[in-house]
């Protein structure tokens, strides 16, 4: 009888999990989403209360002007129409 000796090929390696890392990655990721999308938000907020403040000087410098009781009909009119679109500008940055 013969003698037989059998060898099995093996594979040598590592095995590593990264699914902790693939989660932070992730993470981060959105972390960072987020973080543009409060900077746009904060950048907004403040376009919008300085158009708001200038708006308001639009809408109440008219009102001032109308107390003025020997303004004629015409001039009377047009602060009106100024007055009552810088109130309107003002509602929809408001809204």
């Amino acid at each position: 009888m013969g003698c037989f000796v059998y060898w099995q090929d093996t594979f040598h390696g590592i095995i590593r999990d990264i699914s902790d890392q693939k989660k932070m990655q992730a993470l981060k990721k959105e972390l960072n989403r987020l973080k543009k999308l409060k900077n746009l938000g904060d950048l907004a907020g403040s376009v919008a209360h300085d158009l708001n403040n200038s708006l308001a000087g639009i809408a109440t410098y008219p009102e001032i002007l109308l107390m003025d009781d020997t303004l004629s009909p015409k001039i009377r009119a047009s602060l009106a129409i100024i007055k009552e679109s810088g109130q309107n500008a003002s509602a929809v940055v408001l809204a």
